[in-house]
Parts: C-alpha cells; sequence; structure tokens
C-alpha cells in the first residue's frame, strides 16, 4: 500500500465514524427523550383523574345531605328529635380450673 492510499483509507474512516457519530447520538437522545415524555404524559394522565376524583369529593362534601352522613357516621351525631343509642359488644367471661 502507498502512503497516498493509506491516508485516503484514514480519511474515510475519519469520515465514516464522524458520520456515526453524528447521525446515531442524536437518536439515542430522541429515544430517551420520547420514553421520559411517555413516562411524563402517563403521569399526568394519572394526576387528572385523581384531580377529577378529588374535585368530584370536594362537591360532594358541600352538600348538606353528605355532612349530615358523615356526621352521623363518624361522631355519632343525630338530628333533632331524634335518639342515639350505644350498642356495646358483649363480654365473654372464661372459667378456668385452676391447677394446684
Amino acid at each position: 500500500m502507498t502512503a497516498r492510499r493509506v491516508m485516503w483509507v484514514a480519511v474515510v474512516s475519519v469520515v465514516l465514524v464522524g458520520v456515526a457519530f453524528v447521525t446515531l447520538f442524536p437518536i439515542g437522545t430522541m429515544l430517551s427523550q420520547r420514553h421520559q415524555l411517555n413516562a411524563v404524559s402517563s403521569q399526568l394522565s394519572r394526576l387528572q383523574a385523581a384531580n377529577r376524583a378529588l374535585r368530584a369529593k370536594a362537591r360532594l362534601l358541600r352538600t348538606n345531605a353528605e355532612i349530615a352522613k358523615l356526621a352521623h357516621e363518624q361522631y355519632g351525631l343525630v338530628k333533632p328529635g331524634q335518639e342515639a343509642y350505644v350498642v356495646l359488644p358483649t363480654t365473654t367471661t372464661t372459667t378456668g380450673k385452676h391447677r394446684s
């Protein structure tokens, strides 16, 4: 091989490596960004659904019927004229024989 031919092969090799680097590096970045975009889009969809559910619950909590229901269920409050009863669990007694 002549020096000129070696130089030509070296230049072509450098150019090919440069072209490969210039084209492959952005493709990897683009694929990474597309993956991140898909993950963030999925998270956004979940958060939007959660926001819709929370807004619906907030609207429900502003109604008198829901307030009365929660007051009764969670705090045992009753409306005027009603009577509240507390039902206690039954107690069990065990009889055991003592060993002497």
